[in-house]
């Protein structure tokens, strides 16, 4: 472009006049202006990429362990589901027995008077 014929021109120039300021101008004017502005773009969009693949690195771990937990909340519910209905169960056991234990203590209770009432009739014979 413009910069290479400006470069050449002032090199060569610099050679015929054997002038060092001439020479130090064409190397100046070879130096692309915006060399260190591309060169940041190109670093930047660089690390821009390396970010966007750490953050979806990132958020695809995320997703894979939220469906784990996710899983792991749905059974660890079901178990709980289950063991509230065997208290549940316990409960009802628990009470039916008791109500038979009530029974028949009360049924040997009467036995026992029973048994009682008879001795007693029979040593009265």
């Amino acid at each position: 472009g413009i910069h290479r014929k400006l470069h050449d021109f002032l090199a060569s120039e610099s050679r015929r006049l054997k002038s060092k300021d001439l020479g130090l101008l064409a190397q100046s004017a070879s130096v692309d202006p915006f060399g260190k502005v591309k060169k940041m773009i190109e670093n930047m969009i660089t690390r821009l990429m390396e970010e966007a693949n750490a953050d979806a690195q990132h958020e695809g771990f995320c997703d894979t362990e939220l469906g784990k937990s996710k899983v792991t909340r749905n059974k660890l519910s079901e178990e709980i589901d289950g063991l509230q209905a065997e208290v549940e169960d316990g409960k009802a056991t628990i009470t039916l027995l008791s109500e038979e234990t009530a029974k028949l203590t009360k049924e040997v209770a009467e036995l026992v008077q029973a048994m009682a009432e008879a001795t007693e009739m029979r040593e009265e014979e």
